[in-house]
């Protein structure tokens, strides 16, 4: 096997590595604290996914259209558990719990803010500087 890394592209992939794992690691799931580290390779995933089907719909993309895409991707992950088995896939899931599969990943596309016209002082905001698009370079 051969490492096809170059130095400096493997270093700058780690430092997006680390912000996405940053960016779930420690949220609350039913009581239970999420390893951005363990799930981050999924949520790599996920943003990627996120990027490649917001791409199909167009940089053009009406605001309705944008609020069916989001609404539609928020159905998508729409799941039911105990509490109790919540909290264990929390702590021993490479995957983060399906409410945090929608609220986080969104909060680093522009169509999220332009879909429903979020502002700084929403909940839902992330600051531009700190948004994590990994595939779209």
């Amino acid at each position: 096997m051969n490492n096809w890394w170059q130095p400096a592209d493997k270093a700058a992939f780690s430092k997006i590595v680390d912000a996405v794992a940053a960016q779930f690691d420690g949220r609350d799931s039913y009581g239970a604290k999420i390893n951005g580290r363990l799930t981050v390779s999924e949520n790599i995933a996920d943003n990627a996914g996120m990027a490649v089907a917001l791409a199909v719909l167009g940089k053009d993309a009406s605001q309705e259209d944008l609020q069916t895409f989001f609404k539609a991707y928020t159905k998508s992950w729409a799941t039911k558990m105990r509490p109790a088995m919540a909290q264990n896939r929390a702590t021993t899931d490479v995957h983060a719990p399906a409410q945090l599969r929608v609220n986080v990943p969104v909060l680093n596309f522009d169509a999220w803010y332009r879909a429903f016209d979020v502002k700084p002082t929403d909940k839902m905001y992330l600051a531009p500087e700190k948004r994590i698009n990994i595939w779209d370079k």
